[in-house]
């Protein structure tokens, strides 16, 4: 985690190469490290009312990493990056959304797969639950947005059918 501060401005630089594919690997590795630095910030939160100042760089990083995505996703360019950059909108409404009945007593093992954003309702010094809910609900309505005319007019044919299928 300590390197973050330092790849994501890396990361940032590079989404605006002008080459789709070296766009494509920036976006590829910015979801691993944005769900990696969740979990780690979640679970330094539940056992410590402070983050270390290193966790907590890495974290202002990575919404900044975030931000640029979402530029990415909702503006016209290749569809091969924008498809990555709307699995990376896709994956933070899933990681923001709490599961209404999470798994009993299941412990963290710093894999973003078996996240669930319900464990901090408790209190958390960073992640507000409330908050992060409402920007997946932000997240959705634009990725819904787009498929309404005239922007759903402007789209590639695989463009709407990934649209339509993170719908279900």
């Amino acid at each position: 985690m300590e390197f973050i501060p330092d790849i994501i401005p890396v990361l940032i630089t590079v989404l605006k190469d002008g080459t789709p594919a070296v766009t494509r690997q920036a976006i590829t590795c910015g979801i691993d490290l944005f769900c990696s630095t969740l979990v780690k910030v979640a679970i330094q939160g539940l056992y410590s009312s402070e983050l270390d100042n290193s966790l907590e760089s890495s974290w202002a990083w990575v919404l900044k990493f975030r931000d640029e995505i979402y530029l990415i996703a909702f503006q016209p360019g290749s569809d091969g990056t924008r498809l990555l950059a709307l699995k990376f909108v896709e994956a933070i409404i899933l990681l923001y959304t709490p599961d209404p009945k999470p798994p009993p007593h299941q412990a963290f093992e710093g894999k973003f797969l078996e996240f669930n954003i319900s464990r901090l309702r408790g209190g958390h010094p960073v992640l507000n639950v409330g908050d992060l809910s409402i920007e997946a609900s932000q997240g959705l309505g634009l990725l819904l947005d787009q498929l309404w005319f005239p922007t759903v007019k402007s789209l590639s044919n695989s463009m709407i059918i990934v649209l339509i299928n993170r719908r279900r």
